[in-house]
């Protein structure tokens, strides 16, 4: 009998908030994570890996024969050569492309995206797609964090994961939208 996928070994990586880390795969894949992010890593599949929660930017080794995927909450993401970004928190996933294209839900929604498209995506909810200007994608990892009719939820959870920094939002202001640029710092990718 075959293990199922959920009997595989799942190797686990985790940063606290304000803390960064970057993992090489085995295929010369790399992920930097950003803080506040947890991973699992499917080592018997290596191009499989299930962002919890948090934020992850993606390296990606292009291989046709086997794509990387990457799984958050019930939502699919599958690698077509390229460089990423991809944000969870709670119901809500960010994905942003800086290279090459990736692939959401693909075998349900199949919207493809390319560089410089930006998804943004809440369960229960129809996908949105704008667009992100290419230098800031996964702008974390330089100290800028840009945000775009983003609610101010996703801008506190942004800043704690960048700066360690718990940030509370009034209940009445957690759906505002909000334009702009913050610059934070934070401790460099290990």
């Amino acid at each position: 009998m075959l293990p199922l996928e959920t009997d595989r070994a799942m190797r686990i990586v985790e940063t606290p908030s304000g803390v960064r880390r970057a993992v090489v795969l085995a295929d010369g894949s790399r992920i930097e994570l950003n803080g506040g992010t947890k991973l699992a890593i499917d080592d018997g599949a290596a191009r499989l890996v299930t962002l919890e929660r948090g934020e992850a930017t993606f390296h990606v080794t292009h291989d046709a024969a086997h794509p990387f995927v990457v799984q958050s909450g019930t939502m699919r993401l599958e690698d077509v050569g390229t460089v990423f970004n991809v944000a969870r928190v709670g119901p809500h996933l960010g994905v942003q492309v800086a290279e090459g294209a990736v692939m959401f839900q693909p075998e349900q929604e199949r919207i493809m995206l390319t560089a410089g498209a930006a998804l943004s995506h809440l369960d229960g909810e129809a996908p949105r797609l704008s667009g992100v200007a290419v230098g800031d994608v996964g702008g974390w990892r330089n100290g800028r964090l840009v945000f775009q009719r983003t609610p101010v939820r996703l801008v506190a959870a942004a800043l704690e994961r960048s700066t360690g920094v718990v940030v509370q939002v009034a209940p009445g202001l957690l759906e505002t939208p909000f334009t702009g640029s913050i610059g934070v710092t934070g401790a460099p990718i290990a």
